[in-house]
């Protein structure tokens, strides 16, 4: 199986509608488009913490690539992010990350574009 696609919604003055989804459980891969303004709402309804993973692809300051790790926890709501890009996109310009629960967790990408 492939793994799922977040489409990221952009805010607007005027307020964008949202539509919130369930991580699946297999495969439970999924990617969104990041620029650096993007980051992911996460809602947990359920009975237990949900750990969200997101790979780390570029090293850090002190040089080491390591994934960064959000306990979500039982009926918590989280903003994550924004994600540097040099840290979190893969070659195609995207962040990747897993849940670790996902009965009652839903998600959805948000991009904050810049003031013009």
């Amino acid at each position: 199986m492939t793994d799922t696609e977040l489409t990221v919604v952009e805010s607007a003055e005027a307020g964008a509608t949202v539509a919130l989804t369930t991580p699946n459980i297999s495969p439970n891969t999924h990617y969104f488009d990041n620029d650096g303004h993007t980051v992911l709402f996460v809602m947990n309804a359920g009975g237990s913490s949900d750990n969200v993973i997101f790979t780390g692809v570029g090293a850090c300051a002190f040089g080491v690539v390591h994934d960064r790790t959000v306990a979500v926890g039982a009926g918590v709501n989280k903003i994550i992010g924004p994600f540097n890009t040099a840290h979190f996109n893969n070659a195609t310009g995207h962040v990747s990350l897993t849940h670790s629960f996902v009965t009652s967790v839903t998600q959805v990408a948000l991009r904050v574009p810049k003031v013009q």
